[in-house]
């Protein structure tokens, strides 16, 4: 299974031209807090392992010699991953006999730019223990808020952005198997636009590599949440990523919260001091019981900035007011386990039991 993310970003002048009137009448406070912190648990790393496979490194292989041998090979080591990583990640044709196969394979990686990339990802991540450490702690914290469905096995791949079928950052292949696209994290200095995937400049500070943890996060939390809530009303949305990024959060105590819902520090201080303004803006607006797709998405999805606020504002800054209000849940209703919090759907239940009342200052 396969997951994606889908980037929407609707522009309103109108709505800008009024948001910034109202802000530029808005008092605001100066805290640069965090919006949680989250005790660091020792043990959860303690007798934890799994097992890295980088099949990135494998497949390169096919680039040359004899390609049905080695995919052969591929196939008796790795099983069904390198059909679902030519087939379905790379979205070649299943139907393509041998031959075409291996021509349009060998084509591929021959090409200068995606050979150049291939270097550059096995150049980055030449070090697998090194790679293996830094997810050790998320497989740890994952063990024990879900140990039943423990994280076995990290795949690593090169999926050249998916080709066609779009970036592809990170995903599942079965219930205990996550995998990682190395070159998705290979830093800002990369042209990412050269191999035609359009990447817009707000977006390029989450190539770095430390973003790659919790895009895994992410990947594993999918398995368990879903990806997100179609056809649903603006503020069970944001609780649903509210929900997710509590999560995210504990899964990821040492972490800061630009990398837990991958946005920048500078917005995130934006957002900290605008809190008040912000919650009044939407309960002013009336959007927080739409579930309009041009509305939903203009608070939910990525974005430069939110329409209707000022330009130091975020895009998805619903999912940050989600977070902040069902960390406020959780605070006044310590006797909810995360369990409780996952299980329940009543959202506008927790956004009444949460008291989530931000005060300008």
């Amino acid at each position: 299974m396969i997951q994606r993310k889908h980037l929407i970003f609707l522009g309103i002048m109108a709505a800008a031209l009024f948001g910034l009137l109202y802000w530029m009448l808005q008092p605001s406070t100066s805290s640069t807090t965090s919006i949680a912190k989250v005790e660091i648990d020792d043990d959860a790393t303690e007798n934890v392992d799994f097992q890295l496979i980088r099949l990135d490194r494998d497949l390169s292989t096919l680039a040359s010699g004899d390609f049905n041998q080695k995919y052969a090979d591929l196939k008796k080591k790795h099983g069904e991953w390198v059909d679902l990583y030519l087939f379905q990640i790379l979205g070649l044709d299943p139907k393509m006999s041998a031959d075409q196969l291996a021509i349009y394979v060998q084509g591929i990686f021959k090409e200068k730019n995606i050979a150049e990339l291939d270097r550059l990802v096995s150049q980055k991540y030449a070090n697998s223990d090194s790679l293996k450490k830094s997810i050790l702690p998320l497989v740890g914290y994952w063990k024990k808020y879900f140990p039943k469905m423990p994280i076995k096995r990290i795949v690593t791949l090169n999926s050249i952005f998916g080709l066609q079928n779009g970036l592809i950052k990170g995903g599942v292949l079965d219930d205990s198997t996550l995998f990682i696209s190395l070159e998705c994290f290979l830093g800002e200095s990369f042209d990412y636009n050269k191999l035609g995937e359009k990447m817009y400049a707000y977006q390029r500070f989450a190539t770095h590599p430390e973003y790659l943890v919790p895009t895994l996060a992410d990947a594993a939390l999918g398995n368990v949440m879903g990806y997100g809530l179609e056809g649903a009303p603006l503020i069970d949305q944001m609780v649903y990523w509210g929900k997710w990024n509590f999560v995210k959060k504990r899964l990821l105590p040492e972490f800061n919260d630009s990398l837990i819902i991958e946005l920048p520090g500078s917005k995130l201080d934006w957002c900290l001091k605008s809190e008040g303004s912000i919650w009044g803006f939407l309960t002013s607006k009336n959007v927080l019981f739409s579930n309009e797709i041009r509305v939903v998405s203009r608070y939910i999805n990525d974005a430069p900035f939110t329409p209707g606020m000022p330009k130091e504002s975020p895009g998805k800054i619903g999912r940050w007011i989600g977070w902040r209000l069902v960390e406020q849940y959780m605070n006044q209703n310590s006797d909810v386990s995360m369990d409780e919090l996952l299980k329940n759907q009543n959202f506008q239940q927790i956004v009444k039991q949460s008291g989530y009342k931000p005060k300008t200052k």
